[in-house]
């Protein structure tokens, strides 16, 4: 009986020292809902409320900024990390933002690369919109 106790110990402290075959399961980061990001823009700080819809994977929805209403595309989130792309017309021309970032709860960070100008990066920050 003593021999049955050890070899049941034996494996339980085994099964707590390490994770299950190796796999960790992470769930993913709930993206859907209002959000508002800040952008620390060449001229200052630049405000846009982002509405976002998560299915599985893929990432939706709309910014409504100073230029309009503008849609997301290129949408992928995979556990926190996230991007998607928003174009903007300007002076004539299509200018797409590509947005990437980490998202830990309620709020929300990252950075835009630009390829204008030799090369830019805009950082910005955004927390979700209470309903």
């Amino acid at each position: 009986m003593q021999r049955k106790t050890a070899v049941v110990l034996a494996m339980l402290a085994a099964l707590v020292a390490s994770p299950m075959s190796g796999q960790e399961t992470k769930t993913p980061a709930k993206m859907t809902g209002k959000w508002e990001f800040t952008l620390d823009g060449p001229q200052g700080p630049d405000v846009m409320t982002m509405t976002l819809t998560q299915a599985g994977d893929t990432l939706t929805g709309t910014a409504e900024s100073q230029f309009g209403t503008l849609p997301l595309s290129k949408g992928k989130i995979s556990g926190e990390n996230f991007s998607f792309a928003l174009t903007m017309n300007g002076n004539g021309e299509a200018m797409e933002l590509p947005f990437s970032g980490k998202v830990t709860g309620e709020t929300a960070e990252g950075s835009i690369s630009v390829a204008m100008g030799g090369g830019m990066v805009i950082n910005w920050r955004a927390k979700r919109v209470p309903k």
